[in-house]
């Protein structure tokens, strides 16, 4: 069963038990929704930009529950050392899969840095 059928399917389902479906989609490629016909099935499309600043990574961080301060500069720092650049530019869920990620790893921030460098220079097309 594709995604759209799947999709489909499950709208058809609750029309017909009278029920509201809220459904919630994230994707950087909104051309593949509308390849799929599923995007003018939504009623809104909310725009989350990029986590552009250092500040906005240290507040995620703080939010996240993980990062100590020390640990936030540290991760940081680290990332400005190895890209060369204070700007970060990455999506909010690559950032979050990097906590998860660096959580399992005994140094946490080191962790962290290393997979944010790789998703900043992945942006930028240096990989």
């Amino acid at each position: 069963m594709t995604a759209r059928q799947l999709f489909t399917d499950k709208v058809q389902a609750n029309r017909l038990q009278d029920r509201c479906l809220l459904i919630f989609a994230t994707t950087t490629e909104r051309s593949v929704l509308t390849q799929l016909d599923l995007f003018a099935r939504f009623d809104a499309e909310i725009a989350v930009p990029n986590v552009n600043t250092q500040a906005e990574l240290a507040n995620v961080l703080r939010e996240s529950g993980v990062f100590t301060d020390h640990d936030q500069q540290r991760a940081i720092s680290e990332i400005q050392d190895v890209t060369g650049s204070t700007e970060i530019g990455v999506g909010i869920k690559k950032i979050l899969t990097g906590i998860e990620t660096a959580k399992q790893d005994q140094d946490v921030p080191g962790s962290f840095a290393r997979v944010m460098s790789r998703a900043i220079a992945a942006n930028r097309g240096q990989q």
